[in-house]
């Protein structure tokens, strides 16, 4: 990344060289000034990472990255000097009393006509979100310059009758074309933010996508055990499927959004990879949908066969429990009737149906928790 912000230095640094004394300076400094502030932005960001990184990951080498980061800040420094003093050159260059109000009024003229055919040459196809941040700088920088003429304009002071009606024309002029520059600023601002705002929704669902995958992870992985974490599974996998039918509508809502950018601008903006990024992470929301109510369904089931094997326990221990009471009062008792002895017989028959029963369900469960067969 260093390397990177080293070559644009470079590059930004030679082209000041090169324009220093052109006729044609300013049209030359108003795109070096928005593709310097767009590489501004970006050295910015990569400032922030560089020392986020180190906090996290201490490196045996901090002291001489340190210094190499200098050394590139001192360098992007002096860059910023240079395209900040031409900017005064060619503003002093207008605001100099030195010239007259004739030769004033003329190179006036002839920048709001560069303006107003920059503006006009304005066309094509952004493609990616740092071409539309270029072209805002680029705008950006247009409306202070247009500002600034006006404010030259205004001015001028007492001038010949011939004179002030050029001034007129020239002021009326200047306000056409600051509209033009002011509408189409406001549009391409209105639609960086509208894409800002479609780039953290699409953060925030690569976040969330990931969180739920690994709750179901969890949920995986509580198939074979007991009863009560079986259960506390197939809770968290109803709530990964409600929240997940709830980012389904927000996904929706983002499509639209997208599908809903602001038009009318001179250059049309393409999005295409904000369309892609969209129809991954649409693809990832229904694979989850799917993983989660297959898994739902399984774990449901086997929930289900846990409850079962519940109550045949329960009514095992229930038969046991009138055997042991039986055997009890026929061991106290010396003498029992007839009809009394059948009862006991009967009731001990189906405590020992039941028994029998509570055996089997054991090794059957146990068959079916080894062998992980679906009911």
């Amino acid at each position: 990344m260093f390397c990177f912000y080293t070559a644009i230095i470079f590059d930004i640094t030679t082209q000041v060289i090169k324009h220093l004394n052109s006729v044609a300076i300013f049209l030359r400094l108003q795109e070096l000034k928005a593709q310097y502030e767009v590489h501004n932005n970006m050295r910015n960001e990569a400032d922030n990472y560089f020392e986020q990184a180190l906090r996290i990951i201490p490196l045996s080498d901090e002291m001489l990255q340190r210094q190499f980061h200098y050394e590139l800040q001192g360098r992007w420094n002096e860059v910023s000097d240079k395209i900040n003093e031409i900017q005064k050159d060619v503003t002093r260059s207008i605001s100099s009393d030195e010239i007259s109000s004739n030769e004033k009024l003329k190179l006036l003229e002839k920048e709001l006509n560069e303006l107003r055919m920059t503006i006009n040459s304005f066309h094509g196809v952004l493609k990616t979100e740092e071409e539309l941040d270029l072209y805002v700088e680029r705008l950006t920088i247009l409306f202070e310059r247009i500002s600034l003429i006006q404010n030259e304009i205004g001015r001028l002071g007492l001038l010949p009758a011939a004179e002030s009606e050029r001034v007129g024309i020239l002021l009326s002029s200047a306000r056409c074309v600051e509209g033009q520059i002011s509408e189409e600023l406001d549009s391409a601002q209105l639609l960086k933010e509208k894409i800002q705002t479609l780039q953290r929704g699409l953060s925030r669902f690569r976040k969330a996508h990931k969180r739920l995958s690994m709750i179901l992870d969890q949920c995986e992985g509580s198939e074979r055990q007991e009863s009560d974490l079986v259960a506390a599974a197939v809770d968290r996998c109803q709530s990964v499927a409600n929240e997940l039918a709830v980012l389904w509508q927000d996904l929706m809502a983002l499509r639209q959004m997208l599908h809903n950018l602001p038009t009318g601008m001179r250059v049309t903006v393409s999005p295409v990879g904000i369309e892609r990024d969209l129809s991954n992470i649409q693809d990832v929301h229904t694979e989850l949908e799917s993983r989660c109510a297959h898994l739902l369904s399984l774990l449901t089931n086997r929930l289900e066969l846990w409850r079962r094997f519940e109550r045949q326990l329960e009514m095992v221990q229930q038969s046991v429990q009138e055997a042991d009471y039986m055997m009890e009062l026929l061991t106290v008792q010396d003498s029992v009737d007839y009809d009394r002895l059948l009862k006991a017989t009967e009731r001990l028959e189906v405590s020992y149906f039941f028994f029998t029963l509570y055996q089997f369900t054991l090794k059957y469960s146990k068959f079916i928790h080894d062998n992980n067969i679906e009911q």
